[in-house]
């Protein structure tokens, strides 16, 4: 059973309150302050799919792979969280400073790229045999 939107705010305004009750009594952490813990069933199913319904209507895509033959969009967050190397692109180059940067991905076909960011999305992916086969032909 998935959250919807209006349990998700529910659940956010009920933190909001225990939190602002908790600052208003001095935000003591003594043994006789009550916590709250609030659970949201399903939260990783959610927020991959959320991110992977994002990708394929290309709403909120802050980057572009750049390939031999056509563009990939994507999430920087996405490719950040999957991968150390894009992390350090969109934090520490020029990529950085830019609200919409552009990755050139050398000797890159777009299929493979797509690939690859599904695979990033969705934890798996599915590869033609004749494209893998073409592929390791060229590298050879």
């Amino acid at each position: 059973m998935s959250a919807s939107p209006e349990v998700t705010a529910a659940a956010a305004a009920a933190a909001a309150a225990a939190a602002s009750a908790a600052a208003a009594n001095g935000g003591s952490s003594s043994s006789s302050s009550q916590h709250y813990s609030l659970r949201w069933n399903n939260h990783q199913t959610h927020v991959l799919s959320a991110f992977d319904a994002l990708l394929q209507s290309e709403s909120l895509v802050d980057c572009t792979l750049v390939c031999e033959d056509a563009s990939v969009k994507a999430h920087r967050v996405g490719l950040s969280a999957c991968s150390p190397d894009s992390a350090k692109i969109f934090t520490e180059s020029a990529a950085a400073s830019s609200d919409h940067p552009v990755v050139v991905l050398k000797d890159v076909r777009a299929w493979e790229a797509h690939c690859i960011v599904d695979f990033m999305y969705r934890g798996e992916t599915s590869v033609p045999e004749a494209q893998v086969n073409r592929r390791n032909s060229t590298t050879s």
